[in-house]
């Protein structure tokens, strides 16, 4: 008998016993299963006590399967850049130990290796949690909306890697996995922008073992991401603090899969043209990824490295509405809302996205950045002594 019949033997008999001790007897199955499968793989308590903490950043999809894509620019691409941005920063502090997934070369080879000689243990890894999810929402013990099947040959070549990298994560202690991705939605043809805009921390669902303990540093991300970016305004994402549960994504735990803190960010749509133009898509990845820094850090109650999060920038040259796609001006939206003037009262940051383009948000929020610093006359010109004032909190 296999490794798995053994197994679905013994969960059988188990359930079984389960089923029973609900009919004859007056013991809470959900207490019973908390008991059993879903107890805390890491508190948060354990995780901010750790000498060493060790990260991993997965930047999703990759040359063979690059996500999707807006004008040939392809989310493969953009999720690599940022995962480059911001192992770098975490690897800046000395009790983390960081693994990067993938970079230009391809994928880890440790990871490759780890496929190759534990294949047959990966695949019996997702069935043996699928069938227990399966199982015990057959008997009512979870509450699961989640497809059991697998779909296309690319598809399973993708949920393998995915699953293998949650086997790999268990076996090796990995303590926080950070997937990086960004957005899209159903419908849109890849010349076309589209009409959603914000990122979205996906988290595992409550009911999976490390589901409190991903929830705590993804509130701490996001609120970090949420001070200059807006959260996704997509109907089915859409919340306040930027955080959605998921059962079946895999990269954070699908099945209960994965014993670390697990996220997946969607940072925001791949359309956006703050990520696709040349001009500010290294300067919002950075940003993006210094938030994402500070957001562990705020986590584990850490100070930050200055140089670092200032990504310093200089203004030389004069700047007035009308203005797109212009480093000089998303590093003024970044100044304007980290001193609270920007987007303006009333407005929200979907309204007003830090994009790089010079519109009556900016011109609003430079407005009131002048009246406070007595700058006359307030015009929300960016002239001289405004760049002087800007210069200053360099």
């Amino acid at each position: 008998m296999s490794m798995l019949k053994k197994f679905l033997f013994i969960f059988g008999l188990l359930i079984v016993l389960v089923s029973c001790s609900i009919k004859y007897t007056n013991v809470d199955p959900y207490k019973m299963l908390s008991g059993v499968f879903f107890i805390d793989s890491l508190t948060t308590e354990q995780l901010k006590s750790k000498d060493t903490v060790k990260i991993l950043v997965v930047p999703g999809h990759d040359n063979e399967y690059w996500g999707t894509q807006y004008k040939g620019v392809k989310e493969a691409e953009l999720n690599l850049e940022l995962a480059k941005y911001l192992t770098l920063y975490l690897r800046q502090e000395k009790d983390f130990q960081v693994f990067l997934i993938r970079d230009e070369e391809g994928y880890d080879a440790g990871y490759l290796d780890y496929l190759d000689d534990h294949e047959e243990e990966i695949f019996e890894f997702q069935e043996r949690h699928k069938e227990i999810m399966r199982s015990l929402s057959e008997v009512g013990l979870v509450d699961a909306h989640v497809n059991y099947l697998l779909g296309s040959k690319a598809l399973s070549d993708i949920a393998n890697r995915l699953y293998g990298i949650n086997k790999w994560s268990n076996d090796a202690g990995i303590d926080i996995v950070i997937h990086i991705h960004f957005n899209d939605y159903r419908g849109r043809k890849s010349w076309s922008v589209g009409k959603y805009s914000g990122l979205t921390v996906y988290v595992p669902d409550k009911q999976y073992s490390n589901s409190k303990v991903s929830r705590s540093v993804a509130e701490s991300i996001s609120a970090s991401l949420g001070k200059f970016f807006s959260y996704s305004d997509l109907p089915m994402e859409k919340s306040e603090d930027g955080i959605k549960e998921s059962q079946d994504f895999i990269a954070p735990g699908a099945f209960n899969t994965l014993d670390a803190a697990g996220m997946l960010i969607e940072y925001g749509y791949v359309y956006e043209p703050q990520f696709t133009n040349s001009n500010t898509r290294e300067a919002v990845l950075k940003k993006m990824a210094v938030q994402t820094y500070l957001g562990v850090l705020d986590f584990f109650d850490k100070e930050p490295k200055r140089e670092i999060v200032s990504l310093s920038h200089g203004w030389e040259n004069d700047l007035k509405k009308g203005l797109n796609n212009n480093r000089d001006v998303i590093a003024l939206q970044f100044l304007l809302a980290s001193k609270g003037f920007y987007p303006p009262t009333g407005l929200s940051l979907n309204q007003c996205p830090t994009s790089g383009s010079f519109g009556n948000c900016t011109l609003s929020a430079v407005k009131s950045f002048q009246k406070n610093y007595d700058i006359v006359p307030a015009s929300g010109f960016v002239g001289p002594l405004t760049r002087s004032k800007l210069n200053d909190f360099k």
